[in-house]
C-alpha cells in the first residue's frame, strides 16, 4: 500500500487519532490514549482491537493482545478493570447490520494473530475451531480488511507487531553470553534488538508463580509461549533463530532471572556489550 494517501486526524485534546486509507474503502482505524484510567473517544459498536501495554523496566517494549468485540466500549472497560490501563489500543468498527457479523470477527481476529509477532503477541493461542464459520466468497472482503488493518496500524506506530522477520541478515555485531555452563550465540543489531541464533541453550527452571513484581510476568509468559511453539526443545535449546526486543529481554529468558544484558553479552573481543558500546 502506498502510505502517501493515508489521512490522519487529531482530535481536539490529542487523546485519539483516526487513520482513513480513502482511495481503498471506508475503513476507519482508530488510536486511542488514556488518561486517568478514563476512556474516551471509543464506539459501541463490533470491532477488531489491538491493546499495547508497556513492559515494566522497559519503557520502549510493549506487549500486544489482539481480541474481537461486539461491543467495544464494555470489552475495554472489562480489560481495564482486569488488568490495569493499557498505554494505548487502536480498533476499527464493523458494520453492526452484517449477517455474518460473529464470522467475520472470529475470521479477522484469527488472521491477525497468525499475522502478529508471537514474542510481542500476549494472546496465549490463535484462535481455531471456531463455531462461526465464514463463506469462502466472503472471505476476500475479510482478508482485505486484514491487509488495511496492518498498514494502517503501522501508520499508528504499531508497525512492529506486524512485521515479523526471523532475519537471515548475520551482519551485525557478533555476540556471545556463557554463564555456568549456558551458552547462548548471538546478533545484536543498532535498533538493539538481539537475535538468539539456533542452537543457543537456556538454564533449566520454572519460574515463580508467585512473582508479580518487574518483568517477571511478561518474561513467564514470553518463556511458556517459546515452550508452547516449540521454539525451545526439551533439551532447552533454541530450534531456531530467534529475535528479542534487547539484550536484556533475550538474557533474561535465556538465564530466567534479572539481568542488564548489556553486562552479560560479550563480544568477540571479549568486551561487555556495555563497554564496546562505550567505546564506540
Amino acid at each position: 500500500m502506498n502510505y502517501n494517501f493515508f489521512e490522519l486526524k487529531v482530535n481536539d485534546d490529542a487523546t485519539a487519532i483516526e487513520c482513513r486509507y480513502p482511495l481503498i474503502s471506508n475503513l476507519v482505524m482508530h488510536k486511542v490514549f488514556f488518561q486517568n484510567n478514563k476512556i474516551k473517544n471509543i464506539e459501541t459498536k463490533p470491532c477488531i482491537y489491538v491493546i499495547r501495554r508497556r513492559v515494566a523496566d522497559d519503557e520502549n517494549i510493549f506487549s500486544y493482545y489482539i481480541g474481537q468485540t461486539i461491543d467495544g466500549l464494555s470489552r475495554m472497560k472489562t480489560h481495564i478493570n482486569n488488568n490495569g490501563t493499557p498505554y494505548d489500543f487502536i480498533y476499527c468498527t464493523l458494520n453492526n447490520n452484517e449477517h455474518d457479523l460473529p464470522a467475520y470477527l472470529q475470521y479477522i481476529e484469527t488472521e491477525l494473530i497468525k499475522r502478529a509477532d508471537k514474542i510481542k503477541l500476549s494472546n496465549k493461542n490463535e484462535k481455531t475451531g471456531s463455531k462461526f464459520n465464514l463463506p469462502e466468497l466472503k472471505k476476500e472482503a475479510a482478508d482485505e480488511f486484514v491487509r488495511q488493518f496492518i498498514a494502517m496500524a503501522g501508520m499508528l506506530d504499531y508497525k512492529e507487531l506486524f512485521e515479523i522477520k526471523q532475519s537471515d541478515d548475520k551482519t551485525g555485531l557478533n555476540v556471545t553470553l556463557n554463564v555456568g555452563g549456558i551458552i547462548a550465540r548471538g546478533v545484536r543489531y543498532p535498533d538493539n534488538k538481539l537475535l538468539v541464533l539456533e542452537g543457543s541453550t537456556c538454564k533449566s527452571r520454572e519460574y515463580d508463580m508467585q512473582k508479580t513484581d518487574g518483568n517477571a510476568p511478561y518474561d513467564r509468559q514470553l518463556w511458556e509461549l517459546l515452550k508452547e511453539n516449540n521454539d525451545l526443545n526439551d533439551n532447552l535449546q533454541f530450534n531456531k533463530d530467534t529475535t528479542f526486543n534487547s539484550p536484556s529481554q533475550a538474557a533474561r529468558i535465556i538465564l530466567g532471572y534479572s539481568v542488564n544484558g548489556l553486562d552479560y553479552w560479550k563480544t568477540d573481543e571479549g568486551l561487555s556489550l556495555k563497554d564496546h558500546l562505550n567505546r564506540e
